[in-house]
């Protein structure tokens, strides 16, 4: 194949030049490979499509019904365990360690932390505990939080309150 040399100039962000020389024909296929490799891309893209929308007609349809009775069902169960504890009675002890598995997939960890405000100065206090530590564990490989390691807060009882401070 022949070669046609053509100079071409290339500008960078900072202002310096430089001089390609490239073949036009040999960019000219490059554009047709890439071109091809797109349609080529795009085509099984709309197999793709065609074959989630049949799989999709083939599942079987929800009848409304049975959802609404579903739905009853679990709402039922939720407004059965809204009265139910977090946390079971502490033996006794001087200190407790609770243990928090936390990700940041957690749709619910403000009522977790809200039940733990709620529910631990009383079972601390049942407890006779002086001392608390709360650690906090990656649930599934995610850093919790924002936090690369577990973090344990250490409570030490003072007066009426809790001090706290980071191990």
């Amino acid at each position: 194949m022949a070669e046609n040399w053509c100079p071409v100039i290339v500008e960078s962000e900072t202002g310096n030049r430089w001089v390609l020389h490239v073949d036009p024909l040999q960019v000219r296929q490059c554009r047709m490979k890439l071109r091809q490799e797109l349609f080529d891309v795009q085509e099984k893209r709309a197999r793709m499509l065609r074959r989630i929308k049949a799989l999709r007609a083939e599942l079987p349809k929800a009848d409304p019904k049975e959802l609404a009775a579903c739905w009853a069902q679990e709402l039922q169960e939720a407004q059965d365990r809204k009265g139910e504890k977090l946390l079971r009675a502490f033996p006794p002890s001087r200190h407790i360690t609770v243990f928090l598995e936390i990700s940041s997939n957690m749709v619910q960890l403000e009522l977790v932390c809200r039940h733990l405000r709620e529910e631990l100065p009383k079972q601390i206090e049942a407890a006779g505990a002086g001392l608390l530590t709360l650690v906090a564990l990656d649930g599934g490989g995610v850093e919790p939080l924002g936090f690369a390691e577990s973090r344990v807060y250490v409570l030490r009882k003072k007066g009426v309150g809790y001090g706290s401070h980071l191990v």
